[in-house]
């Protein structure tokens, strides 16, 4: 179990908090919470998404040479609870 501590110190230095613009096909746009958390870390974020939720992505490396890199993501509801625990 991941303390809430830990998880505001971790969204501290390693979190980007922000509103995502998503097209939509008939040329309208949604905006949603996004509270991201990235670390070459694997095991430490799955460690936190046991605990508190969220999607664990890869995003592309930009250099082949860089060693892996995950997104702890939340939106929305999720997002906007994980802040409110956090604080």
């Amino acid at each position: 179990m991941v303390r809430v501590e830990y998880l505001a110190g971790f969204i501290d230095g390693e979190g980007y908090l922000g509103i995502s613009k998503i097209p939509r096909r008939n040329g309208s746009r949604e905006y949603c919470l996004r509270l991201c958390v990235y670390n070459s870390n694997l095991p430490a974020l799955e460690g936190i998404q046991r605990t508190w939720g969220g999607t664990i992505s890869a995003p592309a490396r930009k250099h082949p040479g860089w060693k892996p890199g995950y997104a702890l993501i939340w939106t929305n509801a999720a997002a906007a609870q994980v802040i409110r625990k956090a604080e």
